[in-house]
């Protein structure tokens, strides 16, 4: 009866043995996929806040390149025409210029492109610095004045629309 009764209990340890193997095998297959579900959602999220900052940043690029233009040009129009209606909209849109500047440096997803936006910061208040000041000299009178610091916008101007095009 012995035998009878061990080779029971030695074919129980037997069924045992790959059942237990089997769901433990299926335990860790189920939490494998779980966590690379899970790492994939994440990378997943990752992307595509990656992509939508990608594309608010190209969009705040056309728009840093519409506000500087027009606030150039507000500036060079009025030194030609002294018709004040170039100065109110030049201080209309310039606090628009740095809302789009600020945003971009939030943005940067890069050091190089928080560099740039950086440089491009520094650029645009040595810009408003000196447009303010062709203001001045067209509420003087002082046309040949203003066509100076006007020369000195547009190199200023130029460097900011590199900064934006090879850089950016």
């Amino acid at each position: 009866m012995s035998a009878t009764s061990d080779g029971k209990e030695g074919d129980e340890l037997g069924l045992r043995f790959p059942t237990l193997a089997c769901a433990a095998a299926l335990a860790f297959t189920v939490l494998m996929l779980f966590l690379l579900a899970g790492n994939a959602f994440w990378i997943v999220q990752r992307e595509s806040k990656y992509v939508a900052n990608n594309l608010e940043m190209q969009a705040l690029r056309g728009t840093l390149l519409y506000y500087d233009e027009a606030l150039t040009m507000s500036v060079l129009m009025a030194t030609v025409d002294k018709q004040p209606k170039w100065e109110q909209r030049y201080f209309q849109l310039d606090d628009k210029l740095q809302t789009a500047i600020n945003r971009s440096i939030e943005l940067a997803p890069t050091p190089v492109a928080l560099q740039t936006m950086a440089d491009l910061d520094l650029s645009n208040k040595r810009l408003v610095r000196l447009e303010q000041q062709c203001f001045q000299s067209i509420r003087a009178g002082d046309a040949e004045s203003a066509r100076q610091i006007l020369e000195r916008v547009w190199k200023i101007y130029f460097n900011v629309i590199v900064l934006l095009e090879l850089r950016a």
